[in-house]
């Protein structure tokens, strides 16, 4: 995109994608990909040409969508921003979540949401395949990707052997037809829309994986243990308005 050229903007209510947004999508997803501009140190005024947009509030970010991935039908939200890839989000979720989702989900005091923070191209092509399941078969993916974790992720493989690693070894554990994977890789609206997430945690501040908004708004970074994550949950209901 021509650096003179300034991107529009719409409001997070309003989940369609502008053209501007897509540049910035499509540049994203193909050459250095998210990671390869994290790695190489790109700021967002270098890769897009233009300034991010306007920083956004932590409670902006806890209405839920309808494209979320929600734990648990009562109570304050709390929203995390995961990679499928990052090490730190596998083993916050086989041992934290399970505590969380206990003691807060399953009783009705916190909705829980899971959203998409793609740090490179595995991570999107297992994002697409998860959130192309019924909806009633996403919550589970998300457990039985982050458990198996090293059974299909392929540290250093980038681009097109990445999303070929992935569409051989993640559709089985998911019980997809291998048409059925091929379909889900190949949507492009769902690879943007995964992509939206990403773009609208950053512009609260998110940067890492896995990351958290707590029920007050406030920011929660880092794989954080049972005892830590207790208190900050605690603390955040206690306070939040």
């Amino acid at each position: 995109m021509p650096v003179s050229q300034k991107p529009r903007h719409v409001k997070r209510a309003v989940p369609k994608m502008n053209t501007a947004d897509l540049n910035r999508r499509a540049f994203l997803w193909t050459g250095l990909g998210f990671g390869g501009l994290i790695a190489a140190g790109v700021g967002y005024d270098m890769a897009f040409g233009a300034r991010p947009p306007a920083r956004i509030s932590g409670e902006s970010l806890l209405t839920p969508l309808s494209k979320d991935i929600v734990f648990g039908t009562s109570g304050p939200v709390m929203v995390e921003y995961a990679s499928y890839t990052c090490p730190h989000c596998a083993a916050w979720h086989q041992s934290v979540w399970p505590e969380v989702e206990k003691r807060w989900v399953d009783k009705g005091h916190l909705r829980f949401i899971f959203r998409d923070y793609p740090l490179d191209q595995a991570s999107l092509a297992v994002a697409q395949l998860v959130r192309s399941l019924p909806k009633e078969q996403q919550r589970a993916a998300i457990s039985k990707v982050f458990a198996t974790q090293t059974q299909w992720y392929v540290p250093g493989a980038v681009g097109a052997r990445a999303t070929e690693l992935v569409e051989h070894r993640v559709p089985a554990l998911l019980n997809m037809s291998p048409s059925e994977a091929r379909q889900a890789l190949r949507n492009s609206a769902l690879r943007d829309e995964i992509a939206g997430l990403r773009l609208e945690a950053e512009r609260y501040g998110i940067q890492s994986t896995p990351s958290f908004v707590l029920p007050d708004g406030k920011k929660s970074a880092g794989g954080a243990s049972w005892t830590q994550m207790s208190a900050q949950i605690e603390q955040a209901l206690k306070q939040r308005p």
